[in-house]
């Protein structure tokens, strides 16, 4: 039960992300990153989508310090997640910290990208 309504309230935020309600998404996501971090059952309901979820609505709020701590929580625990290195490779690009970027970018592309990515990827590191 828990995974199952943890993954719903996760699209639900993802939904309210896309309908330009980024606040209230953030909502639920700390919501679930609390219940990861501090609940009875930490691990259930794909806690590396939410955390990255989060980093990423931080981004788009230009919440740098807030989405960078996130998303190197996300690496950390969950360093299998790809889309963690991309996020963080356009949140260091925002931030002018450009060896960050590029690493976090060239990693991205280590683990395996679509073409549409790559191409993404090539023209940011080439910037």
């Amino acid at each position: 039960t828990t995974d199952r309504e943890r993954k719903v309230r996760n699209q639900e935020a993802l939904k309210l992300l896309k309908a330009g309600k980024i606040n209230d998404a953030i909502l639920i996501w700390e919501e679930l990153y609390g219940e990861w971090k501090y609940g009875a059952f930490p691990y259930v309901g794909a806690p590396d989508e939410v955390l990255n979820n989060l980093g990423f609505a931080y981004w788009k709020l230009k919440m740098y310090p807030e989405s960078e701590k996130i998303l190197l929580e996300c690496k950390q625990n969950f360093p299998q997640r790809k889309s963690v290195y991309l996020n963080l490779g356009d949140l260091y690009r925002d931030m002018k910290n450009n060896k960050e970027a590029r690493t976090h970018y060239q990693e991205f592309l280590r683990l395996g990208t679509t073409e549409a990515q790559q191409k993404y990827v090539n023209a940011e590191l080439l910037k």
